[in-house]
């Protein structure tokens, strides 16, 4: 199963909006599932993709709305060693129940080259890039989020970028790495992919962007075009965010 959002975003630079992860985030042990819902809490499990394929580790902001566009950040995912074949790229948290967004993404490589995307804006988060609602007891397998994007260049700086958002189930090899891994939490899991959140960009709009990324393209600026600019059909409307590649 699939999910995708086509995001329009724009590269700048500036500081890292999400701490630096040190350790794949994972719950204890010792964890007893029997326990969760006695204890209105939950295990939610995302497996977190690449924006680039140096990127070594890499992290996500979860959040809750608190009306309109303010969304108040409450956890952070974190994986490490994105490039090792044998290593999970599967983050675990405990939560309370409840409807949580992915509201920040951050990736970074050896030197400490960062690319972080969200809608920041006066130090306060405005949008939302997936969401997902967990229940008390559940053990919760929300995807693989997947941020597609160019590599960062210089004379990107300020053009506007769009980037796919997606989430997919994870992966064959990663299913098996983690029932040998984590055989309890995936004895107990359950898939219910994240929604990636619709957006609004007009055909009009979407048509000027492509324009203007097939020019991107040509001068080797862009990897590749999106799926909608090469069918013509908008997948999902779109919102505007952050972009921010640091150094």
């Amino acid at each position: 199963m699939r999910r995708h959002g086509l995001w329009s975003w724009v590269w700048v630079m500036g500081a890292a909006m999400l701490a630096a992860c040190t350790a794949t985030s994972r719950v204890p042990d010792d964890l007893v599932m029997s326990q969760l819902g006695r204890e209105n809490r939950a295990v939610v499990l995302m497996k977190i993709g690449s924006a680039d394929p140096a990127c070594q580790r890499a992290s996500v902001m979860l959040g809750v709305h608190e009306g309109g566009t303010y969304f108040r950040p409450v956890r952070q995912l974190d994986v490490v060693g994105l490039i090792a074949p044998s290593t999970s790229a599967v983050s675990e948290i405990e939560l309370a129940p409840g409807s949580y967004h992915v509201i920040g993404y951050s990736c970074a490589d050896a030197k400490g080259k960062r690319v972080t995307m969200s809608a920041k804006v006066d130090s306060a988060y405005r949008a939302s890039l997936a969401s997902f609602a967990v229940a008390a007891g559940e053990v919760l397998n929300v995807g693989h989020l997947q941020i597609h994007a160019g590599r960062a260049h210089r004379n990107l700086l300020s053009r506007s970028v769009p980037l796919s958002v997606e989430v997919t189930d994870w992966p064959l090899a990663e299913i098996e790495r983690f029932r040998e891994q984590r055989p309890q939490l995936f004895a107990a899991m359950r898939t219910r992919l994240m929604h990636v959140t619709p957006s609004t960009m007009t055909p009009d709009q979407h048509r000027a962007m492509c324009t203007e990324l097939a020019k991107l393209q040509t001068s080797g600026k862009v990897q590749s075009l999106p799926e909608s600019c090469r069918t013509g059909m908008p997948n999902a409307p779109i919102d505007r965010a952050s972009l921010v590649a640091t150094q």
